[in-house]
């Protein structure tokens, strides 16, 4: 994996999580994971000097209800992020099964 290494305060001046980097986007923000306290965000973010099949994922951190009060990457100086790129994939899945006629039911 290749990763790089953000300073907090590098993020918080370009406003990021919220804002994307200027001239770059905001690929996907999701919630990935959650705690009692807190939510777990997963970003993919382009920065303006990447190519445009590049991004770099990172996590962060929100609380979970108004009394939980936790800005993204509060307790973190650095950030580690990876270094991610769009790839299809096939998925298998189990699906509930549609109506079908039964052979040997007088069909």
């Amino acid at each position: 994996m290749i990763t790089k290494t953000f300073k907090v305060e590098e993020l918080r001046e370009m406003e990021m999580p919220c804002e994307a980097p200027e001239g770059g986007e905001i690929i996907s923000d999701r919630i990935t994971g959650k705690s009692r306290w807190c939510d777990v965000h997963t970003l993919i973010v382009r920065f303006p000097d990447q190519p445009k099949g590049d991004a770099w994922m990172m996590n962060y951190r929100t609380g979970s209800t108004e009394s939980q009060d936790e800005r993204p990457w509060e307790y973190d100086d650095e950030v580690t992020a990876t270094l991610v790129r769009e790839q299809e994939v096939m998925v298998k899945k189990w699906l509930p099964v549609k109506d079908e006629p039964r052979a040997g039911k007088g069909e």
